[in-house]
């Protein structure tokens, strides 16, 4: 893998979550929820790449998901927890590179049911994380409690993984199109990578 085709793409993606989050934002009831493009190139490095780039690829994006997100504290305060999304993201494209050879990689359908799974495999765990985090940091009558409601949050990480995997399907089409700037190699007979 071209690390520095993959650190273009890795920017263009974190700004079009940034970028258009307001854009494509829908909101039920009182969840609001946009698509998440890093998830997205997560999950198609995933299906695409060698196993060995994957894991670094996943850990990176899931990091830089981790320093974008600001979660509100008790004290009025804004703060960053770093390693939920990116343990979360390597859990997902984990589960990714054992689902791939039972699929067609390369059908755009493919990469939307691939992010609806490792998007859950990615999104729980994290949760999980952040709500031990609270539980612990409030139990220590500490001031950077952070304002979080667990069963909210998985409702909204349901509807963003649901909303990113539709969005997958286009992207992912568009990013086939794109994998030769890549260097993915394959294996002659079988298209498998390594």
């Amino acid at each position: 893998m071209r690390w520095t085709v993959f650190a273009f793409f890795a920017y263009v993606f974190v700004a079009l979550d940034t970028g258009l989050q307001q854009m494509l934002m829908v909101q039920i009831g009182k969840t609001a929820f946009a698509p998440n493009f890093t998830l997205i190139l997560m999950v198609w490095i995933a299906s695409m790449g060698p196993t060995h780039a994957v894991r670094w690829a996943a850990l990176v994006l899931g990091l830089l998901v981790d320093l974008l997100a600001q979660y509100p504290t008790v004290d009025g305060r804004a703060t960053i927890v770093a390693g939920p999304y990116a343990l979360g993201f390597v859990l997902g494209a984990a589960l990714t590179i054992q689902l791939r050879s039972l699929v067609y990689r390369k059908h755009p359908l493919i990469t939307g049911l691939l992010t609806a799974v490792a998007g859950a495999c990615a999104f729980v765990p994290a949760i999980f994380l952040l709500t031990m985090r609270r539980v612990v940091y409030a139990g220590l009558d500490s001031e950077h409690v952070i304002l979080w409601v667990a069963s909210d949050q998985l409702v909204h990480a349901f509807l963003t993984v649901i909303y990113s995997a539709v969005i997958a399907v286009p992207t992912g089409w568009i990013l086939n199109r794109t994998s030769g700037l890549f260097g993915f190699q394959s294996h002659p007979r079988l298209g498998l990578p390594r």
